[in-house]
């Protein structure tokens, strides 16, 4: 079983999100993102996916939670 699942750390979506939440949810993408290109050339979000041991729909989900609250949080920046 691969070190940097989804399954059995906090990235799995939750009602529970802070800064530093989304910041580790996407520092495991960018280890898991970089391991997969090193290791194929490429890193297709299905294949990110797979090393992390998460559905494609839960991944996708990963990012756009994270993506909004990037957006919802540069929003009140500059409100």
């Amino acid at each position: 079983m691969n070190t940097h699942t989804l399954q059995s750390n906090p990235l799995m979506p939750n009602f529970q999100v802070s800064p530093r939440l989304i910041n580790r949810k996407l520092n495991i993408i960018r280890h898991a993102v970089h391991a997969v290109q090193k290791k194929t050339g490429h890193a297709a979000n299905q294949d990110v996916a797979a090393y992390l041991g998460v559905s494609l729909a839960e991944y996708n989900h990963i990012l756009q939670e994270a993506n909004s609250y990037r957006l919802f949080s540069s929003k009140q920046e500059v409100a």
